[in-house]
């Protein structure tokens, strides 16, 4: 019951934070600009390295029955999702923790506004698809069953149609079937989607380029501690940044202390003959993995710091963390532990939320003057115009309306706009209305 009066409250924060915003970055490109034909091709192919299907079909589903005026079919979505998330994380850990130790975690993660870029709005949408389809597949293999093993292959599939993320999670059920000592028939569960992957990368997944460098082989174990650190900044609220009042406020610092801090620790009680349990080795595998695989594609944009990193890794270092402390002595004094720290990370992630919600909704209101101040060029306007360019003076946030004119007017035709109108762009930020003279200033420049 608790838990459930959380989630109601998480979604409707949720709500309410991302009221007014519309598409955002890759988006764009899942049925309106792009892709806008059903065609097994245009599912299938790659969007920043990743398998994007499920996602896609969901995003041109929305527009072919509400069009582009409105996100909400999309974000109510994403916040059932993430809320599974929630649910599936408390499952997970009740056995190890208790139950009343197990609903700190899941409320957390419900509020974790560190990761306010994957929770805002619906652009999150993949990786939210692959953390539920990831957690509920663990679960389903707990059954030991053959309907459990057929619905965690299910689930695993379709994660596999979402985002690359669920890597992370089938090398994970790999380890769930190995401490189980599944006979080797058992492994067609993890086989199966990942099979489908490498079929998908042989044909489609191998065209575009890839962010894989070879140098970043050199930082792995660095980039490992600095997402440990941020993964404990995150979920401890410690990243907070005195002060400093945007999205742009994650402090690492305290966070690398306390990683430095953990690893002492569990080396020290090596000598005293503890181990870490095997039960803990499937969420390790997929905690390595997400290191391993993030480290390796690293760029400025691709921090440890990053929504897309912290959301599962913080999942994932939970689950880890109740095993450790379930084959402790220290279960019962770990689990008060659980739930101060939880309550210590409360209030900063909160706020994030808010900074989150107001960076979108800031976001999303330079789009839709953009967008209104196109509808306004003549039919004179070069179609080869582009919306928004990297550069742009006064630009706010990211450029995402980087196609030209000519796209947009025939995704205009097909889903309608989310554009602001004429009177909704008078009222609108100065922001806003500095972005839409932007771009009529170069359309009518020669």
């Amino acid at each position: 019951m608790l838990l459930g009066a959380a989630m109601v409250a998480a979604a409707l924060l949720l709500l309410w934070e991302s009221r007014g915003v519309t598409f955002f970055v890759d988006e764009w490109s899942f049925g309106f600009k792009s892709r806008t034909g059903w065609g097994l091709g245009e599912l299938l192919e790659a969007q920043n390295g990743h398998l994007m299907a499920v996602p896609v079909a969901i995003t041109k589903l929305s527009l072919e029955l509400f069009g582009a005026e409105t996100t909400l079919p999309l974000r109510l979505v994403s916040i059932g999702l993430h809320l599974t998330n929630a649910l599936l994380l408390y499952l997970l850990l009740r056995g190890p923790l208790g139950k009343l130790a197990a609903l700190a975690p899941a409320v957390l993660l419900l509020f974790l506004g560190s990761a306010a870029d994957l929770l805002i709005g619906s652009h999150g949408m993949p990786m939210l698809i692959a953390c539920a389809a990831g957690l509920g597949a663990w679960l389903a293999l707990l059954r030991g069953n053959a309907g459990g093993d057929v619905a965690a292959a299910l689930l695993l599939c379709v994660g596999v149609a979402s985002n690359g993320l669920i890597l992370l999670f089938l090398a994970g059920a790999v380890a769930w079937l190995a401490l189980a000592g599944a006979p080797r028939r058992r492994y067609w569960v993890p086989a199966l989607p990942l099979a489908i992957y490498a079929v998908w990368w042989l044909v489609k997944g191998g065209e575009g380029e890839s962010d894989f460098a070879f140098a970043n082989l050199a930082a792995l174990p660095t980039f490992a501690f600095d997402s440990l650190g941020a993964e404990l900044a995150a979920l401890s609220g410690l990243f907070t940044a005195a002060g400093v009042r945007d999205q742009q406020s994650f402090d690492p610092a305290p966070g690398l202390a306390l990683a430095g801090a953990l690893l002492v620790g569990l080396t020290a009680l090596w000598p005293s003959g503890w181990r870490p349990p095997r039960a803990a080795l499937p969420a390790l595998a997929a905690l390595l993995a997400l290191w391993v695989s993030t480290g390796a594609v690293a760029s400025p944009a691709r921090q440890p710091e990053s929504a897309r990193y912290l959301y599962p890794g913080v999942i994932l270092l939970f689950l880890l963390a109740a095993q450790l402390l379930a084959s402790s002595p220290w279960r019962r004094r770990g689990a008060i532990v659980v739930i101060a720290v939880c309550a210590l990370g409360f209030l900063p992630n909160l706020r994030e939320l808010h900074y989150g919600g107001a960076f979108f909704r800031e976001q999303s209101d330079q789009d839709r003057a953009v967008l209104a101040a196109a509808d306004s060029l003549g039919p004179e306007a070069p179609g080869d115009l582009v919306l928004e360019l990297d550069g742009d003076p006064g630009l706010v946030g990211v450029p995402d309306l980087n196609f030209d004119l000519a796209t947009y007017r025939t995704a205009r035709e097909s889903h309608g706009t989310p554009a602001f109108s004429a009177t909704e762009l008078a009222s609108a930020s100065l922001t806003a209305q500095m972005a839409a003279a932007r771009l009529r200033a170069r359309a009518s420049s020669p």
